[in-house]
Order: structure tokens, then sequence, then C-alpha cells
């Protein structure tokens, strides 16, 4: 008997956050950075992905003339742990 009432708290909790948490799903984004490097040129956008919608945004970052030329120097080194620290 009371091991019945703890799984029936534990599923009726489990049942409430999971409908709070999807109608704020809608509201909040998961983000993603993506950084495109060309010959001499970096870009930068944002994604935003909503978990619980079709539609998702793309948006480009500006970079300043300092950036494009950092993003360049570890893009031609070939370095992940620099570019990690770009992020």
């Amino acid at each position: 008997m009371k091991n019945k009432k703890s799984v029936l708290s534990i599923f009726l909790t489990i049942v409430v956050l999971s409908i709070v948490s999807y109608f704020y799903l809608d509201r909040t984004p998961v983000r993603f950075f993506i950084l495109k490097s060309q010959t001499n040129q970096a870009a930068a956008f944002q994604i935003n992905v909503y978990l619980n919608r079709r539609l998702s945004t793309i948006m480009p970052l500006r970079l300043s003339g300092s950036q494009q030329l950092e993003t360049a120097q570890i893009f031609s080194g070939k370095s992940i742990y620099q570019l990690q620290s770009l992020a």
C-alpha cells in the first residue's frame, strides 16, 4: 500500500512536470551557434530550434574585424583548442 502511494505520487509529479515543460518549451528555444569560414572571411550564425514547433530561426551575427582575423588564423592552423576558446 505504501509502495503504491509513492509510485502514484512520482507518476503524478512526472505528468505535471511534463505538461508544464511542454508549454514553456514553446517560448525558450535551444540555441546553436555555427561558425563558418571561407577564404578570408568568417561568418557566425545563431540557430534557434523550438522543440514543439517546426519553425526554426537563423540569425546572422556580426563579427568585428579582429574577430574575423582571429577566426581565419585559427581555421588556417586547424587548432580545435583555439576554436573552443574563441567560442
